[in-house]
């Protein structure tokens, strides 16, 4: 009987993270592949969303993080107030969920689930900011995305360490700022400061052409006097610690 395990990453990670697994393949019975366009995802999000997945004959698991799957689509519950919901599966099964879904749902862009995981607190790790944090930094450890009592993977021991004998000493934070989003890596710096204190995780555009900034700052520097120095320099209003209760059953 075949099982299977998807890991869910950004598109820029995936040539260099399957290289990398393909390392720690030891039997001839498991096999790790890109699917490249043969998977396709659909994001609901709403008050409504759990009579969208009913009407779309798809779960709607309760709890944060919880998955549940109805033939080929797999259904992920995402941490937000509002519910909301990842379906991911062959394209050709996502057909029919899709169209019962759209026709009482407002179809939007990629953009709103980027927003959307920003505000959350939930990291999307690209390219350009890949193995610039710790675990820790990214906030893992609060939201429950990380065990310290079970499992075994590179750089452990450093995580382990910082969770039982030290302190973390860069936390994400929620930032936001005048104009277009900046880019994953991009710099955040302080009035007093000559370096710079911080790093842009991700960004996305809010609807008021805003944009909401996921940051991983240093705490001593969590306050006010912070800015974007490409230039035009833009202000970033003081951050805003996320909150994480991923372990609570969400309302429907």
């Amino acid at each position: 009987l075949a099982t299977h395990t998807l890991l869910r990453l950004h598109s820029s990670l995936a040539e260099a993270m399957l290289t990398r697994l393909q390392r720690f393949v030891l039997r001839a019975d498991v096999r790790i592949d890109a699917p490249g366009d043969a998977l396709a995802a659909i994001g609901v999000w709403g008050p409504g969303a759990v009579q969208l997945l009913q009407q779309a004959r798809l779960p709607a698991p309760d709890a944060a993080e919880a998955c549940a799957a109805q033939g080929s689509v797999q259904v992920t519950r995402q941490p937000s107030a509002v519910p909301r919901f990842e379906l991911r599966g062959p394209r050709t099964a996502l057909t029919v969920p899709w169209n019962l879904i759209a026709e009482h749902a407002t179809r939007v862009g990629s953009n709103a689930w980027r927003l959307l995981d920003i505000l959350e607190g939930v990291p999307d790790i690209s390219a350009p900011t890949s193995g610039h944090f710790l675990a820790q930094s990214l906030n893992l450890d609060l939201s429950g995305a990380i065990h310290f009592d079970k499992g075994c993977y590179s750089g452990q021991e450093i995580i382990a360490r910082l969770h039982y004998r030290g302190r973390a000493a860069r936390r994400m934070y929620l930032l936001r700022a005048k104009g277009p989003p900046p880019a994953p890596g991009d710099p955040v710096h302080h009035l007093r400061e000559a370096a710079a204190i911080g790093e842009v995780v991700d960004a996305a555009e809010a609807e008021d052409g805003s944009c909401a900034i996921a940051a991983v700052l240093r705490i001593p520097h969590a306050d006010d006097g912070l800015y974007l120095p490409a230039a035009p320099r833009r202000a970033l209003t003081p951050p805003t610690p996320f909150t994480y209760a991923r372990s609570a059953a969400l309302s429907s």
